[in-house]
């Protein structure tokens, strides 16, 4: 610091000797020292003393004045000198123009201007040029500085300097790099300051590739070892554009690194969102020793609120007191209360506030933003009123904050008390940067009306105010709306700028609407607005993926100049939503080949294509990668995805060791590791998590409700108390208003209950429904088989006026196809159709094939299957669950082959169906060929269905033996496993094999079910073993299963009947609480078996006094009882009835069984006119061989050569009709005509021999190829 004391010692000496009055130069000097020295009074003291002035000794005291920013006492000292008839030489002009550039004095300085050019200084003065330019340049008249520095003789690098400076600090940086070229174009060489201004310019535009090319040059003319400013600026630049390795990688290479630098670089991740990094970075500099300033200070202020560090923040607020610095910098102070609020700190903020020395409206500012944020409306409105009556008034640029706050958070109510405070100002007609900002907070609320209303009374509407609505459209999905805006703002003759641009781009995205989204694309080309702005290029590569055009998407991204995580986030997600998660991991590695680092959205994205690929390997190393880095420490986001993608790879194992080892356990890791219970089937950990959950403090959200209701809903009848509770919970603390998706959950789990009348009642009572609701109702009905009902619930919602979605259609569609109602989903695939869903749609298209595959018009469904735009392994599955469905096993075999042959890797899904087709057909080597394969593919280690699957397939195929060795061999057994074990051998006839079966069963702790009971009683009905049989009876009992499946209960009365146990059959039957007519059926057909014909036509009789109604399998029970006893009238008589009082025509069993009757009591031609009468199409070999049966007993030859003649046009082969005619011949006598026919019959089976040679030589040649 400059001191006078030895100054005011010579001037001492000086008056003491009198030199003053004899030499002038002295007093210059002496004048000179006070003012360079701050002593202006004193200057100003020894010139009024001055026997003689001069103008020296007036340019000192004028300069010493404009040093100290005084430009008022400087321009009086200029007047004095003008008045004591001193002329003012270039040093007066100097400093004259120094004083009114640092107070931005523009109209004095203009005349300055004036008077040089009156005088023609600057001809021949190169800095009194330099410093006109630089006063206009700091006063903001850039154009006049311009024209200054055409008008100078000998333009220098100072002058460019000063206009580059301008725009740059008036945040220009696009005049400044165009005035940059325009130097370089005169021939004139920058200098470091000139690069330290272009680098500037470029951050503020985000223009690497520009700055990379001023680094080259600074690299090449060796700039960076002389200006330790200039690597600050580099590293600035890099950091705001988003280039931190690269920022990193200069900042390690500078020679000296001082707080400045380090500076730049911990603001560069903090504007960047990575404050764990910013914070790592400021311990590194201070082990170097480097002490903070108050710019290091706001930003790991700012570090610590995005991160939410309250207790750091608390150390570095310590730090910040301990220097004084709130004393004097209120800025400081306002990040100080910011960085309190943003941890969700907002009371120590408050506190903060209160005891800051200088409250600014901007600290108040950030204190009611955050209350607002945070959705503490009344604290809000609290704190504004305080601010208020500490008299600090909020002035234009803290209601542009409030009304963004309110905006952003929804807070309409505070945001209209805003609006009507600015209307009591006047400030919105004056001011329409505040217009528009009304114009965007009631937009961003939803609120159009009130946005339309205050659009309409703007004094003047600019490129803000139309971008603002046309942004808050976008924002909301109301695509068409934003495109009305753009195409009126385009007719006012506004020209869309980058934001306008970007929000159209979504629009488009969100409608998908590709077409117009080209036409943006061309406008944008056109005004080269991508060159420079990578923003803009990632809104377009995000509008191409919305639109599912891929390939474009990756082609803008490949042309841009400048690559951003950003736009390879849009692709990455972009190839997932597509069901592409190779492609997107192609993409993750080529980002980083390119030298950029991925952030958290690019973890969670990749995480999520791990999972979708089934990839735990691949998510190990990215899980490595992550934790490389530290980002679990401090982003509790990516511990969830971590868990999710763990869970979604079947590594549960391992998802809950993450969950265990985070650092950060929110809300959402704990979602996350209760979904992971809950798909283990251990729904019962899951809830238990759910309340240790709420003993640690963390509060559930609507997901956790929706996690734990789903466990409630896998429980099946043993979650419904749970989930009742959680309902009541839920409901409590409020979550069901408004929340579409925990009410579809709630409805969801009441369905797997098996409560669907209380799903109904929830439906009804839910305070906000939609589709989704509705959807969940519709899936229930459709799961549970009752397609009826779930065909009327669709009528009633659109009744009701809500508008069905992809997701209804595909609902209704199931249920069509649970009922095989092809007229309905003929009707849905019209409106699927008129609506244009298909196109895009491949769910829904899936949904089409599957319908009508099950409603067995499977041309139609591989119609529909074959016009699809994507053909993925879903829709495959579902035209081959189709084939086997319907018996087509061969179809599905085939359509298997062709779909590997197209390369589309078939999966869990394929394989069932696959399974299923095998088992149907008896193709056990192509079974045993799936087997293979999915052994190779480790499927079976996880995925219980297909070991069951397995077993099933070699159980119907009869190879029993490799069945019994692949259930050995499963990892986990359940009670489908041991059904399809117990089934295969019941339908083999291996009845014992399959009790044996069923007692190891449940030696093993394996509770039966419907199915097991119904396989075991069926190997009961084979053995006889009626004594057995009751025990399974007294079982059934027990667990009361029999109430509510009248099947178990049919097949009850059926094993007995079977058995002979007519009574105890009878009893059960008697029994049941439902009563239809085929447990009738079962025990008249037992009585008739075991020769009780006459109790058989008495239960006949019961059953129709009991108002049911007989079907075609109770007549044949009923005709074969009539048969056996011989009542030919009473027989004919139920014949005919059938058609005339039940309306049911007589198939070819009951003809049979008329003409077996006929034939047997020896009425020939009532058989014969029988058989004339009915249709041909019921004429078999089982037919014609009662005829001649009855002919060969009674000696009809006649008839029998004409049923001999039917029997063999049917099949030549038939031996049986052979001997039956030969018989008749031969006991009428006709031995020629018998032994004739005996040589035709003899004849046959050597044809027929040879055939079958032919035949098995044929398959077996298929299956070996």
């Amino acid at each position: 610091m400059k001191t006078t004391v030895q100054g005011e010692q010579i001037h001492y000496e000086i008056a003491r000797l009198g030199l003053l009055q004899k030499n002038i130069m002295l007093g210059n000097a002496l004048v000179d020292m006070y003012a360079k020295c701050g002593a202006l009074v004193k200057a100003q003291q020894v010139l009024e003393e001055l026997p003689v002035r001069n103008v020296i000794c007036w340019s000192s005291l004028i300069s010493g004045y404009a040093q100290q920013g005084k430009t008022e006492e400087a321009l009086m000292c200029f007047s004095g000198m003008q008045q004591d008839g001193f002329s003012p030489n270039a040093v007066t002009f100097l400093s004259l123009l120094k004083a009114c550039a640092n107070t931005g004095a523009l109209n004095i300085g203009g005349l300055i201007h004036d008077l040089i050019d009156e005088k023609g200084l600057m001809k021949d003065n190169t800095a009194l040029g330099n410093a006109v330019v630089n006063m206009y340049a700091k006063c903001g008249a850039l154009v006049k500085a311009h024209e200054v520095v055409e008008e100078i003789s000998l333009q220098t690098v100072v002058a460019w300097n000063a206009i580059i400076t301008g725009y740059v600090v008036r945040e220009q940086a696009q005049q400044a790099l165009d005035c940059f070229e325009k130097m370089l174009n005169r021939g004139i060489s920058p200098n470091a300051v000139t690069y330290i201004c272009g680098l500037k310019a470029c951050g503020s535009l985000r223009a690497i590739k520009k700055g990379e090319e001023f680094h080259d040059e600074i690299s090449r003319k060796g700039l960076l070892g002389e200006s330790i400013l200039l690597g600050t600026a580099l590293v600035d630049m890099y950091a705001k554009c988003g280039f931190l390795a690269k920022a990193e990688q200069v900042h390690a290479g500078l020679r000296s690194r001082d707080v400045v630098s380090w500076s730049a670089l911990i603001g560069g991740y903090s504007q960047q969102g990575q404050g764990e990094q910013a914070l790592k970075c400021y311990e590194q500099m201070q082990q170097e020793r480097v002490s903070p300033n108050a710019v290091t200070m706001l930003s790991v202020l700012k570090a610590c609120g995005s991160i939410g560090a309250a207790d750091k923040g608390e150390q570095f607020h310590d730090e910040i007191n301990r220097q004084g610095w709130l004393k004097t910098d209120p800025i400081l102070g306002t990040a100080v209360v910011d960085m309190y609020v943003k941890c969700n700190a907002l009371v120590k903020a408050q506190e903060v506030l209160q005891i800051l020395p200088v409250q600014s409206s901007a600290s108040w500012y950030a204190l009611v933003a955050g209350y607002v944020e945070h959705g503490q409306a009344e604290q809000a409105l609290n704190c504004y009123k305080s601010m208020k009556s500490n008299g600090i008034y909020p002035d234009s640029v803290t209601f542009l904050g409030l009304l963004k706050a309110c905006g952003n958070a929804g807070a309409i109510d505070m945001g209209k008390q805003i609006h009507e405070e600015i209307d009591r100002e006047e400030m919105f007609r004056k001011d329409i940067v505040l217009g528009n900002a009304l114009v965007d907070m009631y937009a961003k609320c939803g609120a159009f009306g009130e946005a339309l209303l205050v659009f309409d009374k703007l004094p003047a509407r600019d490129v803000f105010s139309w971008s603002a609505l046309i942004s808050a459209y976008a924002q909301q999905d109301l695509g068409e709306q934003a495109w009305s805006c753009f195409e009126c703002m385009q007719l006012e003759g506004i020209s869309p700028n980058t934001v306008t641009f970007m929000s159209i781009l979504k629009a488009c995205g969100n409608i998908r609407d590709v077409s117009r989204g080209v036409l943006i694309h061309e406008q944008i080309t056109t005004q080269g607005l991508l060159e420079n702005d990578a923003a803009l290029g990632t809104a377009l590569v995000d509008m191409y993926v919305k639109c599912g055009d891929l390939l474009r998407a990756q082609e803008i991204l490949e042309e841009q100049a400048v690559k951003n995580v950003a736009s390879y986030n849009a692709l990455i997600a972009g190839c997932i939503d597509q069901g592409n998660a190779s492609e997107a991991m192609h993409h993750f590695e080529q980002m980083k080949y390119n030298g950029l680092s991925p952030d958290v959205i690019t973890y969670c994205n990749i995480l999520k294509a791990c999972g979708s690929m089934q990839s735990a390997k691949k998510g190990e190393q990215v899980h490595h990668e992550i934790s490389t880095h530290g980002l679990l420490e401090t982003d509790a986001v990516l511990g969830s995805s971590l868990i999710k993608m763990y869970v979604n790879c079947g590594a549960f194992i391992k998802a809950k060791q993450v969950f265990d080892e985070l650092p950060l356990q929110d809300v959402d890791s704990w979602n996350a590791v209760i979904m992971c219970y809950t798909q283990q089937d251990k729904a019962e950990d899951a809830l238990s998590l759910f309340k240790k959950m709420k003993q640690k403090g963390i509060s559930p959200d609507e997901t956790t409700f929706v996690c734990a209701l789903q466990a409630c809903g896998y429980m099946g009848s043993a979650g419904l108390q749970s989930g009742e509770e959680l309902f009541c919970e839920a409901a409590r603390r409020g979550l069901l208003e408004g929340n579409t998706v925990l009410g579809a959950t709630l409805i969801d789990m009441y369905v797997k209950c098996g409560v669907l009348r209380k799903a109904h009642e929830v439906l009804e009572t839910l305070p906000t429904r939609d589709a989704v609701t509705w959807n969940a109702l519709l899936v229930g009905y459709a799961q549970q088989g009752r397609g009826e009902q779930a065909l009327l619930i669709f009528e009633k919602m659109q009744e009701e006026g809500y508008h069905p979605n992809a997701v209804t259609f595909s609902c209704i569609l199931k249920a069509c196809g649970s009922v095989r109602a092809s007229n309905v989903g003929e009707k849905i695939h019209n409106e699927v159709a008129a609506q244009g869903l298909l196109e895009n749609d491949v769910v829904l298209g899936t949904s089409l094939v599957d319908m009508y595959a099950k409603c067995s018009a499977l041309c139609k469904a591989k119609k529909i299957f074959e016009g699809l735009s994507v053909q993925n392994v879903i829709s495959w599955n579902a035209l081959i669950a189709g084939y086997a469905l319907q018996g087509h096993g061969d179809q599905a075999l085939a359509c298997f082959e062709k779909m590997q042959n197209e390369g589309i890797s078939p999966d869990t899904v394929t394989f069932l169906c696959m399974l299923k087709s095998c088992g149907s057909i008896g193709a056990v080597d192509k079974g045993e060929q799936i087997h293979d394969e999915i052994t190779r593919q480790g499927l079976l280690k996880n995925n219980i269905e297909l070991g069951n699957a397995l077993v099933d397939m070699y159980a119907k195929c009869g190879a029993l033996t490799k069945a019994q060795q692949v259930f050995a061999q499963l990892p986990v057994r359940n009670v489908v496993s041991w059904n399809s074990l117990i089934t295969g051998y019941a339908h083999e006839g291996q009845a014992e094999a399959a009790l044996n079966c069923f007692e190891k069963m449940q030696q093993e702790r394996f509770f039966p079910n419907v199915l097991t009971f119904l396989s075991i009683l069926k190997a009961c009905s084979t053995l006889g073993a009626a004594d057995i049989a009751e025990d399974i009876h007294d079982e059934i009992a027990r667990y009361q299963v029999m109430e509510y499946d009248i099947i178990l209960g049919t097949a009850l009365v059926d094993m007995y009947a079977k058995c002979g146990a007519l009574l105890k059959a009878q009893n059960v039957l008697e029994g049941l609480p439902t009563k239809t007519v085929v447990p009738w059926n079962a025990l008249i057909k037992g009585c008739a078996q075991h020769g009780q014909s006459k109790q058989a036509i008495t239960l006949f009789k019961s059953l129709q006094s009991k108002n049911l109604s007989p079907d075609p399998v109770t007549f044949a029970c009923i005709l074969k009882a009539c048969g056996s006893m011989g009542l030919v009238d009473d027989a004919y008589a139920h014949f005919t009835s059938m058609s005339a009082m039940y309306g049911i025509e007589p198939d070819l069993e009951h003809y049979n069984c008329m003409v077996d009757i006929f034939g047997r009591a020896g009425h020939l031609s009532k058989a014969v006119d029988l058989i004339q009468r009915m249709p041909s199409v019921f004429y078999s070999l089982a037919l014609w061989s009662a005829l001649l049966g009855a002919c060969a007993k009674w000696g009809d030859v006649n008839v029998g050569k004409w049923a001999f003649e039917h029997a063999i046009e049917l099949d030549k082969s038939d031996g049986a009709a052979y001997v039956l005619m030969t018989n008749i011949y031969a006991d009428a006598g006709m031995q020629e005509d018998a032994k004739r026919i005996e040589a035709m019959r003899i004849e046959r089976q050597k044809s027929k021999e040879y055939e079958i040679d032919g035949k098995n030589f044929h398959v077996h040649y298929r299956y070996v190829s």
